[in-house]
C-alpha cells in the first residue's frame, strides 16, 4: 500500500463513521425506468436536408462504503451495447420547431433537427387547402422554404423523400430522407456505396447523403439489434396499392387562394382560443395541456368550417 491508498483509506473511513445508520430493509424504489426522449412525414414539393444527432451519455464513477455484513456489490456488466453495422451519420434533436411552413400547428407536433452541412429540418404536421371537398392534414418535412408532404387520405405510414439541396444551392449533397418510422426503430442503416452508415431516428425521420442510382432500402432495428424492417421503394408502393387521391376540386386562383387563407386563419384562431400563443405557425401551450387533444378538436372544427365554404364556390 503506498501513500495515496493510505490517504484514501483514511478517508473513506472517516466518511463511513460520519454517515448515519443504514436501516436493515431498504424502503425506497427498487427499479428505475428509462423512457426516451419524446421527440414526430413525405414530399409534396421538393424537400430538403436534415441534421445531424449526436448524443452522449457520461457515466461517472461512484465510491461505495459498505456497512459491516453487507454483501458485496455485484460488478457491473461489461455486456457491450449494440451498435449497427458501419459508420453512424450523425443527427441533432433541435427540439419543437419554432417555424410552421406548412401553416399553423401545435409545437408537440413539430420537431427541428440538425445535420451538418445542411440547413436545419423541420418536421411539422399542417391543415391545408390542397384543392378537396376541404382542407386536409400532411405531415412535411421542411428544408428553408421547399419541402415534401404526405396527406393524411395516402394510406401509407411512412414516405421516401430526396432533398434538392443542391439544386436550392443549401448544400453540396442531396439527402435520402425517410419519415414516419415507427418509436420502436432504435437505428437505421444504409449503404450508399461508400459503405453502411447507420442513425438514430429523431421523431421518426431519419436522413443519409443520397447518391444517385444506389440501392435505397433502409434497414430498421431495435435497441438490441433486432431487425424489424426493410423500408424501400417496393416496399412503399406495396402499402399504398392504388392510390386514390380525393377528387379535385375546380375553383379560380384567386378561390383557391381564398380557401387556403381560410384554413390558416382559422386554424391560427381555434388554437388560440384552446389556449395556444402562436408564434410563426407554431402554437406554444402551458403545461399540463394536451396538445394532441387540442389540436383534433381544431382540426374537426376547421374542415366544418372550409367544408361549408368550398360548397358553397361549388
Amino acid at each position: 500500500m503506498n501513500d495515496l491508498d493510505v490517504i484514501l483509506h483514511d478517508a473513506l473511513t472517516t466518511d463511513a463513521e460520519r454517515a448515519p445508520h443504514l436501516p436493515d430493509e431498504w424502503v425506497g424504489p427498487t427499479t428505475a425506468t428509462i423512457v426516451p426522449i419524446e421527440p414526430r412525414r413525405r414530399t409534396r414539393h421538393v424537400l430538403v436536408g436534415i441534421g445531424s444527432v449526436a448524443a452522449a451519455l457520461a457515466i461517472g464513477g461512484l465510491a461505495l462504503v459498505a456497512r459491516p455484513g453487507a454483501s458485496p456489490a455485484p460488478a457491473a456488466s461489461s455486456t457491450p451495447v449494440w451498435q449497427p453495422p458501419g459508420v453512424e451519420f450523425p443527427s441533432v434533436d433541435l427540439g419543437p420547431s419554432t417555424y410552421s411552413p406548412g401553416g399553423p400547428t401545435v409545437a408537440a407536433l413539430t420537431r427541428a433537427i440538425q445535420i451538418d452541412g445542411h440547413p436545419v429540418q423541420r418536421i411539422t404536421t399542417s391543415l391545408v387547402y390542397a384543392g378537396g371537398d376541404t382542407a386536409e392534414v400532411q405531415y412535411c418535412v421542411w428544408e428553408g422554404g421547399s419541402g415534401g408532404c404526405r396527406p393524411d387520405w395516402n394510406p401509407a405510414t411512412w414516405s421516401f423523400l430526396v432533398t434538392s439541396s443542391v439544386d436550392n444551392r443549401v448544400a453540396t449533397f442531396d439527402l435520402l430522407v425517410i419519415e414516419g418510422l415507427p418509436p420502436e426503430v432504435a437505428y437505421v442503416g444504409y449503404d450508399d456505396g461508400d459503405g453502411p452508415r447507420w442513425q438514430r431516428p429523431i421523431a421518426g425521420f431519419a436522413a443519409f447523403p443520397h447518391v444517385l442510382g444506389q440501392h435505397r432500402g433502409v434497414t430498421a432495428w431495435d435497441a438490441a439489434g433486432n431487425v424489424l424492417a426493410t423500408y424501400d421503394e417496393a416496399g412503399y408502393l406495396a402499402s399504398v396499392g392504388e392510390l386514390d387521391r380525393p377528387p379535385m376540386k375546380e375553383f379560380s386562383e384567386e378561390e383557391s387562394v381564398e380557401l387556403d387563407e381560410l384554413t390558416r386563419s382559422s386554424m391560427g384562431e381555434c388554437l388560440v382560443a384552446g389556449g395556444g400563443e402562436l408564434s410563426a405557425g407554431v402554437a406554444t401551450f402551458p403545461d399540463g395541456v394536451d396538445q394532441n387533444a387540442v389540436w383534433d378538436d381544431c382540426v374537426a372544427e376547421v374542415k366544418a368550417i372550409v367544408a361549408q365554404r368550398v360548397s358553397e364556390l361549388a
